[in-house]
C-alpha cells in the first residue's frame, strides 16, 4: 500500500513581503488615528457633561458707596480724592495726623 504523499509548500514572492509590511504599517496607523478620535471624543464628552451646578461667569462689580477708615484713631490731616472719583486698589486716598495714646 504504497501511498503517494504530496507536499505542497506556498512561497510568497519578495513583492508580496513588501505588501505585507505596508499592510501591517496601514493597519497599525489606523489603530492610531482610531485611538486619537477615541480620546477626542471622550474629551469633548466629558467638557459637555459638567455638572450644571456650576455656573462660570466673567463680571465687573461696581460700587457706588464704601465705608473706609483708619485702624488707629486720629484726624483726617489731608482728603487726596474728591466724592466720585475713580480709584485703584492701593491708591492713598487721605492722610491723617495720629493722636497719641495716654
Amino acid at each position: 500500500m504504497g501511498g503517494l504523499v504530496f507536499q505542497c509548500v506556498v512561497r510568497t514572492p519578495a513583492s508580496h513581503v513588501g505588501f505585507t509590511v505596508m499592510k501591517k504599517a496601514r493597519i497599525i496607523r489606523l489603530i492610531l488615528i482610531l485611538a486619537v478620535a477615541v480620546a477626542a471624543i471622550i474629551a469633548v464628552r466629558l467638557y459637555l457633561d459638567r455638572p450644571s451646578n456650576r455656573i462660570e461667569a466673567s463680571v465687573t462689580i461696581e460700587t457706588t458707596e464704601v465705608d473706609v477708615s483708619f485702624q488707629v484713631a486720629g484726624k483726617v490731616q489731608e482728603l487726596l480724592v474728591k466724592e466720585g472719583d475713580h480709584v485703584n486698589q492701593g491708591q492713598t486716598v487721605a492722610k491723617y495726623c495720629c493722636l497719641q495714646i495716654r
